[in-house]
């Protein structure tokens, strides 16, 4: 791969947006390379957790403009098959993941790039990270997915307020806004998210894709709806454990307090 580093530890794939040069700008062939690792990990049975982060000083700083809009000027069909292939790697491939997704975030994090720290399921930022949608500030403004989870995240006054002005955000103002989950010192990052990657390593596979499935509906359903949802989720849980876990993790925590009571 010439725009993607790939390692997998101890059930955690780590990919690493890695055109440090252009502070990891999405270009095509990133947008295509991610597209099949994605594809490729999403089924590896070996994979329980993926960590997407940016090599050198960058998370991601959005789309790389000069190969989007100048080179591809005259070849609009290129163009719109890349940004299609772009949105199925972010909104299929990634934000619907069976696997649980943290964004470790260090540096500028614009644009695009925000879109991906987003489609995650958990992001964390050193204290050194950037956030904005800086679009409007040469005469654009923020993509679909952009103005659709910035409203989720923050809500719609908050969201409206940052891409109207294209203001920047500290890791500490993105986590009160809900951009972020959480933000830590730029030094304890690594181990902030490798600690967290490997607790959710821990967690049984079927369990992590489900609570995944219940959080994505439920928002958009009644209590009634929710729990009837939950319900059959969790009958297709127990079919799906074949090994047992789930009851197995439920006496072990049984048995746990039983001994301290």
């Amino acid at each position: 791969m010439n725009t993607l580093l790939y390692e997998l530890n101890n059930h955690v794939a780590t990919i690493t947006l890695n055109r440090p040069d252009k502070r990891n700008a999405l270009n095509p062939t990133m947008h295509n390379e991610m597209s099949e690792l994605l594809k490729s990990v999403n089924v590896d049975p070996e994979v329980r957790v993926i960590v997407i982060r940016g090599a050198g000083k960058s998370f991601c700083a959005g789309a790389d403009i000069k190969e989007f809009f100048k080179d591809l000027e005259d070849k609009p069909q290129l163009r719109e098959q890349i940004l299609a292939t772009a949105w199925d790697w972010m909104w299929k491939l990634l934000a619907d993941s069976p696997k649980a997704t943290v964004a470790m975030i260090n540096g500028h994090c614009f644009g695009g790039g925000l879109l991906v720290a987003m489609a995650c399921d958990i992001a964390i930022a050193g204290d050194e990270a950037v956030f904005g949608l800086p679009e409007i500030n040469w005469g654009h403004v923020p993509g679909g997915a952009a103005s659709l989870k910035t409203i989720e995240f923050m809500g719609y006054r908050k969201a409206l307020y940052y891409a109207m002005t294209g203001i920047s955000l500290s890791p500490k103002k993105a986590e009160e806004e809900g951009l972020i989950t959480r933000s830590v010192a730029q030094a304890d990052l690594l181990s902030e998210v490798t600690t967290l990657a490997n607790l959710l390593a821990e967690k049984s596979p079927p369990a992590l894709k489900t609570v995944k499935e219940i959080y994505r509906y439920a928002s958009h359903m009644t209590i009634d709806q929710t729990h009837d949802f939950v319900n059959s989720k969790v009958d297709q849980l127990r079919l799906k454990d074949a090994d047992g876990l789930r009851n197995q993790g439920m006496n072990a925590f049984i048995n746990k307090q039983l001994r301290t009571t």
